[in-house]
């Protein structure tokens, strides 16, 4: 019982430090976020490499999700005749 305890207590105090580490890195983030000098020009060059230049790697991901999603809906869809609701049914979970 006491070993249960002593388990129990090492668990939350793991998960409350690790926690308290998430804690102080997003105010970290929050606090360098607004603090000047803001450079803009970073900024959006940021946004296009992770947004645009990232594009072609997410049709990638969502077009071979999107056809495991697919197989896996049409397998269990033609057993009750459902198949008409597989388009809508792989838009939705990919969105």
């Amino acid at each position: 019982m006491l070993t249960l305890a002593r388990i129990s207590a090492r668990v939350t105090s793991r998960f409350l430090h690790e926690t308290g580490k998430m804690g102080i890195f997003l105010a970290s983030v929050l606090l360098h976020l607004f603090v000047p000098p803001l450079q803009l020009n970073q900024l959006i060059r940021r946004i296009d490499f992770i947004g645009a230049r990232s594009l072609l790697l997410i049709i990638f991901t969502g077009a071979f999700t999107g056809m495991v999603v697919a197989f896996q809906g049409y397998t269990a869809l033609r057993r009750f005749g459902g198949e008409a609701f597989l388009g809508p049914g792989v838009g939705l979970s990919l969105i």
